[in-house]
């Protein structure tokens, strides 16, 4: 056997092959660069833009709510959710008010 004939890279159906956290106003070239790399792949690739906040898995629109209330906190390359502290009655009578639903 070649050399280049032992190393390959043994990935599944619908496996996630790259991913580009870009700022909005860069989605129009983020978009361009990954379509010219699916060329190097074969078989039928698929770019998918997500609704989450970089690689959180809070969506963007609950995210800027959650800055805006201080529910939640930037933490490097991710977000951190504060948790309540104080009196239990107190704590539910905010959270009943809340519009944020965190998935967990």
């Amino acid at each position: 056997k070649q050399w280049y004939q032992r190393r390959v890279a043994r990935v599944t159906f619908e496996q996630e092959l790259l991913s580009i956290r870009t700022k909005k106003n860069n989605a129009k070239h983020a978009f361009e660069a990954l379509r010219r790399a699916s060329f190097k792949f074969p078989g039928k690739t698929e770019i998918v833009v997500s609704r989450d906040w970089g690689f959180t898995d809070i969506e963007a629109s609950d995210y800027i709510k959650g800055r805006k209330e201080q529910r939640i906190e930037f933490d490097g390359s991710y977000a951190r959710i504060v948790q309540p502290k104080g009196c239990v009655e107190k704590i539910n009578r905010q959270l009943e008010r809340s519009e944020i639903a965190f998935k967990g």
